[in-house]
């Protein structure tokens, strides 16, 4: 493929990730009205070619029939944020797999990949730096630097930001964005909400492939 077909590609991943992001932030008008336009875009850029293609039609789906938004503000407060039942969903990786010991580390090393990857994570989300936006953000950032590399013909450039994206999947949202969408499956009481849970986790996993295979196809076509 042409380094311009490759830019293509990034930059639809990059408008994914913002996608995920912005349906992870508390709903409202101008909010989803963004969701929908952007679900528009998405499929219109040639989302059938992606493997995850079945779940977002099936969440897209969800954003053609009425979306009455007290219901969507209320499932968003009672998985998201502390309530008498706890957090069903908390949407934090702190809260996965790590022990108290752990956190801090964590923290540590996603604010050194955002300061090495140009994103500033308080400046950019005014959301903790484990905050499933804020990682979603950041792929996006790597994903639009991905872009431009290519589009500059600066493969090198393009490989090495594949090299972070991987990183960033592999050892952060690939441990466990697969159990926050697990656990929004079974939780939520809407749709939309439902069916966010399957195509997210299948974006991130068919994510997490295609930026190893395109690591290892372009290190290979450089050595030829």
């Amino acid at each position: 493929m042409s380094d311009n077909t490759w830019s293509e590609v990034a930059r639809l991943r990059q408008g994914l990730y913002r996608f995920f992001a912005a349906t992870l932030l508390p709903p409202d008008t101008e909010r989803l009205a963004g969701v929908v336009a952007g679900a528009q875009w998405i499929d219109a850029a040639g989302i059938e070619a992606f493997a995850f293609a079945g779940p977002w039609h099936r969440l897209t789906a969800t954003l053609g029939k009425p979306l009455p938004l007290h219901q969507l503000e209320n499932d968003y407060v009672r998985l998201f944020v502390a309530n008498v039942e706890g957090t069903l969903c908390p949407p934090a990786e702190s809260s996965y797999g790590a022990s108290t010991n752990d956190v801090p580390a964590v923290l540590a090393n996603l604010e050194l990949a955002y300061r090495v990857g140009g994103m500033v994570s308080s400046a950019s989300t005014s959301l903790p730096s484990d905050h499933i936006v804020t990682e979603l953000e950041f792929m996006s950032v790597l994903c639009e630097q991905e872009s431009r590399a290519w589009t500059e013909s600066s493969p090198d450039d393009a490989i090495s930001i594949l090299d972070d994206e991987w990183s960033f999947l592999h050892r952060h949202l690939g441990q466990w964005v697969p159990e926050l969408a697990k656990r929004l499956s079974v939780s939520s009481t809407v749709d939309f909400y439902a069916a966010l849970a399957g195509a997210l986790a299948a974006f991130v996993h068919h994510d997490h492939e295609l930026t190893r295979q395109l690591r290892r196809g372009q290190r290979e076509e450089a050595t030829r």
